[in-house]
């Protein structure tokens, strides 16, 4: 029997899987199946082949609607659960042809209004449902509380990537999240594996090359899982768009990706199924890598959680050299070990004031460390981590190679706009928006480093612990490179997501050429009414303003004011108070205070820009969206965020290619307490002058770039016959 094989074998043991006669137990918040508790590893199902599924090892698949007889025996054969909506006839006994369903799912858009009928509905579905008696589970945006009083189960839903929702805001949204609901409620998270759709549309519509927009990296998604570890979290769902078995460089990307994010679930499930995250982080020498600790038994782990801004665009190298925790509250016979897929490697500890110290030369998302003092864990683990080894190594140089890949493709791209002359410049200080330093160098250190990791899996005896740590280091260059010509190219941007394309470093090519585009362009005639806000009230121009009662807060304000004026006599203000100063939310669970501007016409083709002017006199509390300003065509995953702005007026803009004709809407959102000022809004095409010729670039000076002094390499212990 292959070591592969044996695993599987393991691990299906070891969790019980689905099968017809499993018992499903939920107590305390754990899932389990015959008394082992199971952490969920699911996905939305996009019509892939559920066995093929379960061979990138996830245990669940997530239905929008229930499963057909078809599927149900699918899933059977397959060995795999499914989430899913109850049948259409709940209040009929569900019989054993649904023994695969795991968990029923009461819909995604849960909210005040629709409290009620879903409570009914889960009323009459547990009743069917007696004999199994299997946890209900709810995605809800308002009626947090109530919903946590009807299911057993909420999920925490979030889209970070490429928008304005900075990752260490979503660690606060989701640490606070238990806040809003029972305590003895169950947390899931979703893990985003792809952009939104509608700024995928809107990649399309830049002309965008499906070959190289595969914008996320693997530390991106596992990034969101240590978050949702972080936020006590024992179920995952990875969010998917698209088939998981299509043939293009994007889909193989994901789907290596997520195959070894769930192995490396499973190495960690101890902790993933039945930890319990403790409060805080554990707080290292180096501001930018600390760790979130989990306590499962006799045993502590830490999760690593790399705390840099904009992660959410361009994740960077994410390493920190010797790095030094102090981890308090851990017995004085645990060991420490680093839990490596392939094995686990011993670690230096030592008794000092305040815990148990640990060093660490480098840490970086591969740096989970657990103590135990439980043989019998330690055991358990450390065979799952050896006899997984061959796979993970395997999994991870073939990540780096696509990641190769499709850097280099962006970065020759962005050569050839360079040697056409067409990197366009900035007239703040007529720079090009793009250096373009050489980088052939350090894309022959990567495929050097690659190969080496490559050949630790192929050694006699093979080293899988070494290759997979490896791979990781190889691809630093790579990430330091696209963090800092993202940077570069934005620097000048008035706000992040200023445009579609200016997200991410795979769609700077696409940003360089809109860039370009627009260079000598105008601003046509404003097209939206009551813009500079020099009217009687709101709605005698069309704007329409909401309030949604929220707890602990009121509306202080939705008028017209000379406070809020930037020009002009008048500007919108809107605010929101707290019932109780001392004792305000630490996040609200909606939005309590929206204004939509009046409708606009558009046209397909059009480029239309947004633009105006924002004050928040007080840094906005309760929340992490702050004031969400966004539209129609991008939804709030596009939206524009501010929290704060110094007391100043603050100019920001957005730009939106039209897929057709219709009416375009505008929101401005306050989603916490304190108060806003906004004024001088534009919505207005973009005129285009096609007579203006392409700018030269400018020379400026060559400067090492950080990238460059990564030598991944530089940690590996010297091999025989090696350098």
């Amino acid at each position: 029997m292959t070591p592969l094989r044996s695993l599987l074998c393991l691990l299906c043991l070891l969790s019980n899987a689905s099968s017809a006669h499993a018992q499903i137990q939920f107590n305390d918040g754990i899932l389990a199946l015959n008394g082992t508790p199971i952490g969920v590893r699911a996905i939305e199902y996009q019509g892939e082949p559920l066995e093929f599924l379960r061979s990138l090892q996830f245990n669940a698949v997530w239905l929008k609607t229930p499963p057909s007889p078809e599927l149900r025996f699918e899933a059977q054969q397959a060995g795999i659960w499914l989430i899913c909506p109850p049948p259409n006839n709940p209040g009929q006994t569900i019989d054993s042809s649904y023994d695969n369903v795991l968990v029923w799912n009461l819909g995604n858009e849960g909210s005040h209004s629709r409290h009620s009928n879903d409570a009914q509905a889960a009323h009459l579905l547990q009743s069917a449902d007696r004999l199994k008696r299997r946890p209900l589970l709810a995605t809800a945006r308002s009626g947090i509380y109530d919903y946590s009083r009807t299911v057993d189960i909420l999920m925490m839903s979030r889209s970070p990537l490429f928008s304005t929702l900075d990752m260490l805001d979503l660690h606060t949204w989701q640490r606070d999240y238990p806040t809003l609901v029972r305590p003895d409620t169950a947390l899931w998270s979703t893990v985003q594996t792809q952009p939104a759709p509608k700024l995928s549309e809107q990649w399309m519509m830049f002309e965008g090359n499906p070959a190289y927009i595969s914008a996320i990296s693997y530390e991106q998604i596992k990034m969101q899982i240590y978050l949702a570890l972080a936020a006590r979290s024992r179920g995952i769902l990875f969010t998917s768009h698209t088939p998981l078995h299509n043939n293009d460089p994007e889909t193989e990307f994901r789907r290596t990706a997520l195959e070894l994010a769930n192995w490396e679930l499973q190495l960690v499930d101890a902790w993933f199924a039945a930890g319990r995250a403790l409060p805080g982080l554990a707080k290292s020498n180096q501001p930018r890598m600390n760790s979130a600790v989990i306590q499962a038994g006799r045993s502590r782990l830490l999760v690593p959680i790399w705390q840099e801004r904009h992660n959410q665009s361009a994740i960077g190298p994410a390493f920190a050299e010797n790095v030094r925790y102090i981890v308090s509250g851990i017995p004085e016979t645990y060991s420490a070990y680093h839990l490596v897929p392939g094995r686990i490697l011993p670690m230096q500890s030592a008794r000092v004031a305040g815990g148990m110290r640990i060093e660490l030369e480098e840490a970086n998302l591969n740096s989970l460390i657990f103590f135990s003092e439980d043989d019998a864990m330690y055991a358990q683990v450390a065979q799952r981590a050896t006899l997984m080894g061959a796979r993970t190594s395997h999994l991870a140089c073939r990540l780096a190679e696509l990641e190769l890949a499709m850097t280099e493709q962006v970065l020759n791209t962005l050569k050839r706009t360079k040697d056409a002359n067409a990197i366009p410049t900035h007239p703040k200080d007529n720079l090009p928006l793009i250096a373009m330093p050489e980088y052939e160098s350090m894309l022959r250190t990567t495929r050097r480093a690659i190969e080496l990791a490559k050949s630790l899996a192929s050694r006699t005896p093979p080293d899988h612990a070494r290759s997979y740590l490896e791979a990781e280091r190889a691809t630093r260059g790579l990430r330091a490179a696209s963090r800092s010509l993202w940077q570069e190219a934005t620097r000048h941007d008035l706000n992040l997501c200023m445009t579609p394309v200016s997200v991410s470093f795979a769609t700077l090519p696409l940003y360089l050429a809109a860039y370009q585009r627009t260079n000598g362009a105008n601003l046509g005639a404003n097209r939206l009414t009551g813009g500079d806000m020099e009217m009687q009230t709101l709605e005698q121009a069309g704007w329409e303003a909401r309030a949604h009662k929220v707890e602990g807060t009121f509306i202080a304000k939705r008028e017209l004011s000379p406070i809020a004026a930037r020009s002009g006599q008048l500007g919108l203000c809107l605010a929101v108070g707290a019932e109780n100063a001392a004792n305000r939310p630490r996040q609200l669970e909606t939005i309590p205070l929206w204004v939509a501007a009046p409708s606009v016409p558009i046209r397909m083709g059009e480029m239309i820009c947004v633009h105006g002017w924002v004050r928040i006199p007080q840094p906005l509390e309760s929340t992490v969206d702050g004031l969400m300003i966004f539209d129609s065509l991008g939804g709030e995953e596009l939206a524009l965020r501010f929290l704060q702005t110094g007391g100043e007026w603050r100019e920001f803009a957005f730009y939106r290619n039209v897929p057709m004709d219709g009416d375009y809407h505008v929101f401005f959102a306050l989603a916490g307490i304190g108060e806003v000022h906004i004024d001088d809004i534009r919505i207005s095409p973009v005129q285009f002058d096609v007579s203006v010729p392409v700018q030269p670039t400018q020379p400026v000076p060559q400067q090492q770039p950080y990238w460059q002094r990564l030598n991944p390499f530089q940690y590996l212990p010297p091999m025989p016959g090696r350098g």
